[in-house]
Order: structure tokens, then C-alpha cells, then sequence
């Protein structure tokens, strides 16, 4: 089930949105961390929506926590009372998609969050590549056009790792991407590391764990 969720302390844009968004179920929760504890064990949600006033008074950097649970995270926007400038000026300074004033229409808001999510898809829908290394969508791995079969778990991990900023990574927020509700040690996603740099041992690129606790692809 696709869902929307949004975090609204007062349900007030929850009472109003409900209903509009056809096959979308919509969720609501009352604080960002309830949220993102939430947003750790789903993979079903497709936008955020947050009050403003939570926004501004809530020391929650969301934007960030969100991208250190999942480097693909879902298009965030800020509702909020009034139309003011100087809150969307803010807002999008914050990295959120869109601003939407309780005065829209629901139809303009469901359509301006439906553009976010079908860019969202096409991205994850893409394929992965990195120096002759390239990820489908179907879950396969080639290097140089050669097939690499890789476990799921695997491939996984390569693929987070060469969808991070400069192909790099915490390796606890790898973890908790791959493993969301087990616990796992660290020697378990060594392993997996290993067993990557073996099945692609013909890769210029190698993945290490750094002493500051990154995961990373470097040049061998």
C-alpha cells in the first residue's frame, strides 16, 4: 500500500488531507522521531508532509536524519497556516520540495507531491554504474558486461554504497539500511565487504572500512 505520511501534532492538515488522496493511505504521527522510528522497518512511504511549526520549533534536523536512515529518501514538503514568503524561503532553504498554506486546494497539493514521487521512482529505477561496474533494477551485477552473481545481501550493500555522496557511507547507516530490524555486527557486514572485493577482483575500485568508521570505494 502506497502512503503519504504526516507529522502534525494537532491532526489539523491530517483531518483536512485524509480524504483527497485517492489510493494513497494516508498516516499521520504527532513528532518527527516517531516518524523516523517508523520510517526505519517501512519501505512503503512515498512522500512526508511536516506542520511548519514543527519545523521551526523542533531541533529534529529531519532532512538529514531521514537521509541517514535511507540514502533514497522520499520527497518531504511543509504545510502550514499562511501563505508567507519568508516560510517558504525557509522551507526550501531546508532542502523540503514545496510549501503548501492550508488555503490550497487538496487536488493542487496531491498533484505537486505526485511529480516529487514519479522523479523519486525513475531514480530508483535506474541503473547503477561506477567504472565498468554496473547495478540493475532486477538485481544483477556486471563488470565490464561480464555477470557477477552476487547474494542479495551483497548486492545490497553495493548498491547504497555507490548511491552515497562521493561513495561513501557510515558503516552503522549501512548497516541499519540493510539489516533495518535485526542486529547485526560489524564483523558481519565486513564479510560481506570481503566477499565483494573477491567476486570483483577485476574492479579498479576496491571497498574498505576506514579508521573513522566510513565505508568507501577507492581506487585500488
Amino acid at each position: 500500500m502506497r502512503q503519504i505520511a504526516i507529522i502534525d501534532s494537532s491532526n489539523k492538515f491530517f483531518r483536512k488531507l485524509q480524504n483527497s488522496f485517492g489510493d494513497y493511505e494516508v498516516k499521520t504521527f504527532s513528532d518527527p522521531y516517531i516518524f523516523l522510528d517508523y520510517f526505519k522497518v517501512t519501505s512503503h512511504v512515498d512522500a512526508v508532509l511536516i506542520d511548519f511549526k514543527i519545523l521551526q520549533n523542533n531541533e529534529c534536523p529531519f532532512q538529514q536524519k531521514l537521509q541517514k536512515i535511507k540514502p533514497l529518501v522520499p520527497p518531504s514538503f511543509v504545510i502550514a497556516d499562511t501563505n508567507s514568503l519568508e516560510q517558504r524561503i525557509f522551507s526550501l532553504k531546508k532542502g523540503y520540495k514545496d510549501y503548501f498554506d492550508e488555503n490550497m486546494h487538496n487536488e493542487e497539493i496531491l498533484l505537486r507531491i505526485k511529480s516529487h514521487i514519479t522523479n523519486i521512482k525513475s531514480k530508483k529505477e535506474q541503473n547503477i554504474e561506477c567504472d565498468g561496474v554496473k547495478l540493475s533494477s532486477s538485481l544483477e551485477c556486471t563488470l565490464h558486461d561480464k555477470r557477477i552473481l552476487l547474494t542479495k545481501k551483497e548486492f545490497l550493500v553495493l548498491k547504497f554504497i555507490l548511491l552515497s555522496t562521493n561513495y561513501t557511507i557510515d558503516r552503522d547507516e549501512l548497516i541499519n539500511i540493510i539489516w533495518p530490524t535485526r542486529q547485526i555486527s560489524h564483523k558481519t557486514l565486513n564479510t560481506h565487504i570481503c566477499n565483494l572485493n573477491i567476486k570483483l577482483i577485476k574492479w579498479n575500485k576496491i571497498i574498505k572500512v576506514t579508521k573513522n568508521s566510513n565505508v568507501v570505494v577507492q581506487d585500488k
